[in-house]
C-alpha cells in the first residue's frame, strides 16, 4: 500500500489545486488548505493486474488468430499462391507486396484489404475460386496472417 498526504486549496478564480509540497502553496491560501490522505489500495492494485491480464489475453487472441489464419492459408491458398515471393502457378496473383499494387492482375478492381477479402469470398477472374463458406472471422484471421506479406516491399 502506498500512502501519502497532499494538500488541496482553491484560488480566487475557483481553480482547485493539489500538491504534496506545503511550501509551494501561496501564503494567501495556506489558511484554507485541506490535508487529504492518498492511498493505493488493494483495489487499485487489482485494477492494474486486471488491465495486465486483459493485455495478455489480447496478445494471446491475436497470436491464435494469426495461427488460425496461417492454417487457412495452408489449406486453401497454397495450391496457387506462395509467400516466398514466387508463385507456384504463373497465372496466380503475386501476394507478396500486393497492397502496393494499383489494381489486381487482369482486373479494374483496386487493391485494398477489403477487396482482397471480397475476392477470397467471391472469387476473381477465371483462375481465382470463391470461398463463400469462409466466415468473416476466418477472413479476418487469414488477413491478420497475410498482412505482413501483402505489405512487404
Amino acid at each position: 500500500m502506498i500512502a501519502g498526504e497532499f494538500y488541496k486549496w482553491t484560488d480566487k478564480k475557483g481553480t482547485v489545486h493539489f500538491t504534496d509540497n506545503y511550501l509551494s502553496i501561496p501564503h494567501e491560501y495556506r489558511h484554507q488548505i485541506k490535508i487529504q490522505k492518498m492511498e493505493e489500495t488493494s483495489e487499485k492494485k487489482m485494477e492494474g493486474i486486471a488491465a495486465e491480464l486483459l493485455i495478455k489475453k489480447s496478445v494471446n487472441e491475436e497470436r491464435k488468430a494469426i495461427s488460425d489464419g496461417e492454417k487457412a492459408f495452408n489449406e486453401k491458398c497454397t495450391k496457387c499462391h506462395s509467400l516466398s515471393g514466387k508463385n507456384q502457378d504463373d497465372s496466380a496473383t503475386q501476394l507478396v507486396g500486393l497492397l502496393y499494387s494499383d489494381k489486381f492482375k487482369e482486373s479494374t478492381l483496386p487493391v485494398s484489404e477489403d477487396s482482397v477479402k471480397r475476392i477470397i469470398k467471391e472469387g476473381g477472374g477465371e483462375d481465382m475460386p470463391s470461398f463463400p463458406e469462409m466466415t468473416d472471422k476466418e477472413l479476418n484471421e487469414l488477413m491478420r496472417y497475410l498482412i505482413p506479406y501483402l505489405k512487404k516491399k
